[in-house]
This record gives C-alpha cells, structure tokens and sequence, in this order.
C-alpha cells in the first residue's frame, strides 16, 4: 500500500464536504417535505369532512322531495276522488 499524496487527501476531504452538504440541505428539504403532507393531511380531512356534509344534506333534501311527491299524488287522488265519487252516487 502506498501513502495517499496530499492532493489526493485535499480532494477527498473537499469530496466529503460537498457531499455532506448536499445531505444537510436534503436534510433541510426532506422536513419541508413532512410539514406540507402535515399540511396536506390536514386539508384532505377537512375536505373529507365537508363531503360528508354535502352527502348527508343531499340525501336529506333527496327524502324531503320524496316525501312531497308523496304528498302531491296523495292529494290528488283524494281530489279526484272526491269529485268522482259524489258524481257517481247522484
């Protein structure tokens, strides 16, 4: 084995500082990261609440209208029935 010449050593040091800095500065991008899925985690939940929402009122307005053509084709025939019925009679 051969000693390692002084420029070699210069390089390789110079090397290893580039490199720790480009991991300190993922580092640095990596916990970015973390707080905006935070962030984001956050915003699907409210989202997803706001869904739910939005379905439960649809299907309540769904039912309400149900219930109203219901009540309109009841009304109805209870009219023509009262009108046919007494025309029939006399």
């Amino acid at each position: 084995m051969t000693a390692a010449s002084p420029d070699r050593l210069d390089r390789i040091e110079s090397t290893l500082e580039t490199v720790l800095e480009r991991i300190q500065a993922l580092d640095t991008k990596v916990g970015q990261l973390d707080a905006t899925v935070g962030q984001l985690d956050t915003k699907v939940e409210k989202l997803d609440d706001d869904v739910r929402a939005a379905n439960e009122r649809t299907d309540t307005y769904w039912e309400a209208s149900k219930l109203l053509i219901n009540l309109a084709f009841g009304l109805i025939a209870t009219a023509v029935i009262a009108i046919i019925v007494p025309a029939v009679l006399s």
